[in-house]
């Protein structure tokens, strides 16, 4: 037997229910898995927000297969990110040239890790579909490729801008893996929970000596692993426009540095003392 447990709402038409964001998870990984559903035991239980269907052999072994990419998929993608900020850091740090790599040979990087990494997804975990809240499984065919192209590079770049003042990119990276976590274990994926938790009680360890006045720091060798775990988790859990939700944080700071150089380069003036915004 296969349990999920999910966000129902008793109250509400049956119909009605099962259109929710617990609901419409839950039909989306029963399609993708194999799961065959009894309609009349999701209408009975889905008060309890429980639901109850059998694995095909088949969605047994695709289940697994692709669980096991995004954990570790995703823990070798986060590593290959902070490889490519440790080697920001060391030409900064070693070689004292102050620019590290430069920002082609970063980006460049950054993209060669992301196609690897989806590249990967189609032999493991094929998929050209994602999640939206009210909206449900969406397939867009061969665009799926250049979208989250732009997500995973955009995540770890926003999660590296995030890291300018002391503790704060362990504290908000910790807030949102903690999320993470709460979802991963309503929708009953273990392995990207204990990969959440991971995360979170690593970066509260941490912040013991990242606080003010940070004993130790990141850089972006560390930065740019937690930008990769980011990423990881919210791929992992099928819902990678969650991470614009729980990482609001990263957002922003992004947003306050394109706002800035937009205008400066428009009208000459900064909208913003400092960017990112955390500087303020």
């Amino acid at each position: 037997m296969f349990l999920i447990v999910g966000l129902g709402n008793p109250d509400k038409k049956y119909e009605k229910t099962r259109h929710n964001i617990g609901f419409d998870t839950i039909d989306a990984l029963a399609e993708q898995y194999h799961i065959t559903m009894n309609d009349h035991k999701h209408k009975a239980l889905c008060g309890t927000g429980v639901i109850e269907g059998e694995l095909s052999e088949q969605g047994v072994a695709d289940a697994s297969a692709a669980g096991s990419f995004y954990l570790w998929g995703g823990l070798l993608m986060a590593l290959a990110f902070g490889l490519i900020g440790f080697l920001d850091d060391y030409i900064s740090v070693v070689k004292k040239q102050n620019l590290g790599l430069k920002a082609g040979q970063k980006s460049l990087a950054q993209l060669l890790v992301a196609v690897v990494y989806l590249a990967a997804q189609q032999i493991f975990a094929p998929t050209t579909s994602f999640w939206l809240p009210f909206i449900g499984d969406l397939d867009i065919g061969i665009f799926y490729y250049p979208l989250m192209l732009f997500i995973i590079v955009g995540t770890v770049n926003a999660v590296n801008l995030t890291d300018g003042i002391d503790g704060l990119d362990a504290s908000v990276t910790m807030v949102a893996a903690m999320g993470f976590m709460v979802i991963a274990s309503i929708a009953g994926f273990s392995q990207m929970n204990l990969l959440a938790a991971a995360l979170a009680g690593g970066c509260l360890g941490f912040l013991v000596w990242n606080f003010h006045p940070a004993k130790v720091f990141m850089g972006d060798t560390g930065s740019m692993f937690l930008g990769g775990l980011v990423v990881a988790m919210g791929f992992g859990l099928g819902l990678p426009f969650l991470i614009a939700m729980i990482g609001i944080i990263y957002l922003i700071e992004t947003l306050s540095v394109m706002l800035q150089v937009a205008s400066f380069k428009l009208t000459g003036k900064r909208i913003f003392k400092m960017s990112p915004i955390h500087h303020h």
